[in-house]
């Protein structure tokens, strides 16, 4: 039997971002800048259409 332990360094998480649900409330929880870094890492961003319209950034962002 063997001991031998295996890492995995390579995880891929999903990271997800939803839009605000307070009128007026311009916070995003993830920025298009953010969003891009985590997928040249491997990762993938899920996030509501118009998520962050309101602080500025919109879907084509």
């Amino acid at each position: 039997m063997s001991t031998d332990i295996c890492y995995n360094l390579e995880v891929r998480s999903k990271i997800g971002a939803a839009g605000e649900l307070h009128e007026g409330e311009a916070r995003v929880a993830l920025m298009p800048d953010s969003a891009a870094q985590f997928h040249k890492l491997g990762h993938e961003c899920l996030i509501e259409a118009g998520a962050g319209e309101t602080a500025g950034f919109p879907d084509d962002a």
